[in-house]
């Protein structure tokens, strides 16, 4: 099992930011056609250990087919870094966890 570690992420111009704590060991590869073109990576992480550093309103959503994961993204640069649940019914989410994508993520 990999280390906890603290990173920090966000899109590719910078306006929206966030923190998380999470270990390596957890990902998971989204099998949702939008997450499968974009070849989207996630770690789960809980509320208490997600910050997002930025405005809430600068981000952009994009929903499709039952509308149960919002997928936020910047509207500068139309990077998508932080996807998250609308209910619990969402497969693996509860309402207090959120996903990260990795490849937005920078080293601790």
């Amino acid at each position: 099992m990999s280390e906890t570690k603290k990173w920090t992420g966000g899109c590719h111009c910078g306006r929206v930011r966030f923190e998380a704590e999470l270990a390596l060991d957890g990902l998971k590869i989204c099998n949702c056609s939008f997450c499968q073109k974009r070849g989207a990576i996630m770690g789960f992480v809980p509320e208490t250990a997600f910050s997002l550093l930025s405005d809430k309103d600068a981000q952009a959503e994009y929903l499709f087919n039952k509308k149960m994961i919002h997928h936020t993204f910047c509207p500068e640069c139309v990077s998508a870094p932080i996807p998250t649940a609308r209910r619990p019914a969402a497969r693996r989410w509860s309402p207090s966890t959120s996903a990260v994508l990795t490849a937005s993520m920078r080293r601790p």
